[in-house]
C-alpha cells in the first residue's frame, strides 16, 4: 500500500525545492525563509484538509 510521506514545492523563479514531510520536517535545498516555510506548511495543510482544488482557491484569491 502506498502512504503519502512528503510533498514537494518548487519556486519557479529560484529554482529552490521545499519538501514538507508528513511528519512535520520541512527541508530545502538551499536556505529558505520565514516567509517561504509558512507558505509551504500553509499549503501542505490546504492540501492534505481540503485537497488540490483548496489549494487552488486559496492561490487564485492571493492574488
Amino acid at each position: 500500500m502506498f502512504r503519502l510521506n512528503s510533498i514537494t514545492f518548487k519556486d519557479e523563479e529560484t529554482g529552490k525545492i521545499i519538501e514538507v514531510n508528513i511528519d512535520g520536517k520541512v527541508t530545502s535545498t538551499q536556505k529558505i525563509t520565514p516567509d517561504e516555510y509558512v507558505c509551504a506548511s500553509l499549503y501542505t495543510g490546504l492540501i492534505l484538509g481540503g485537497g488540490f482544488s483548496a489549494l487552488l482557491d486559496y492561490v487564485q484569491k492571493k492574488k
